[in-house]
């Protein structure tokens, strides 16, 4: 099979260069890099995509393709999301719709060939599985990784702060992109099973998926 991996926050890069120096930069990134070699050590082809960052500060990513020295089978290929600096993971919601996913879409159809299935990571990769799978019909897997719901609780969200943290945070996208994600995936992917019975099952994801 081919199976594309879609983790546009972050970046990857075979040194693994800025690992744990920004939040972007953190487990989730180190899942994504352990799955797809496994998957690709049983003889499938992967590509993870992620964004294209053009910037001084981050040199290690600005070319379009990478690869892993000594892996076969795995491709980093990098596609333009808005800005070419660098920014953080809160602010890519619109330039995921307008650019990143019509850019991977445009790529494969130049190649002749797409995936054969798409696994996605985080609300913003999934948000892309969705648009992709309503382009293309391919069904994509979602892994949250962490949800929306439980950082609102965790920064005590109220009347008087809800603007100002959705100002920063953007958890009014975030939320629709999980719940669009997570009721439109083939499969839901979880760690544990209070990940998938308190988290999934959080009120604010109600009818979005049955846990």
């Amino acid at each position: 099979m081919r199976i594309a991996f879609l983790n546009p926050q972050g970046n990857f890069d075979p040194k693994d260069t800025h690992l744990t120096e920004h939040p972007d930069f953190g487990g989730q990134l180190v899942y994504v890099k352990q799955v797809a070699i496994a998957i690709a050590h049983q003889g499938h082809k992967v590509d993870i995509i992620t964004r294209q960052i053009i910037d001084s500060d981050w040199p290690e990513f600005a070319e379009p393709f990478d690869s892993y020295p000594g892996v076969e089978n795995v491709r980093i290929i990098r596609f333009r999301a808005g800005p070419k600096a660098f920014i953080r993971k809160e602010l890519l919601w619109p330039h995921l719709v307008k650019e990143w996913v019509p850019n991977i879409l445009q790529f494969y159809r130049q190649e002749g060939a797409f995936p054969d299935i798409f696994t996605t990571h985080y609300g913003d990769g999934g948000l892309a599985g969705v648009l992709i799978e309503a382009a293309t019909g391919i069904p994509f897997t979602f892994t949250g990784h962490s949800l929306g719901a439980q950082k609102i609780d965790k920064l005590e969200l109220t009347p008087q702060n809800m603007e100002s943290m959705d100002r920063h945070f953007h958890f009014t996208r975030r939320l629709v992109a999980e719940r669009l994600s997570m009721n439109r995936s083939a499969v839901n992917i979880t760690s544990t099973q209070t990940e998938r019975f308190e988290q999934y099952g959080h009120r604010v994801y109600q009818d979005a998926v049955d846990v």
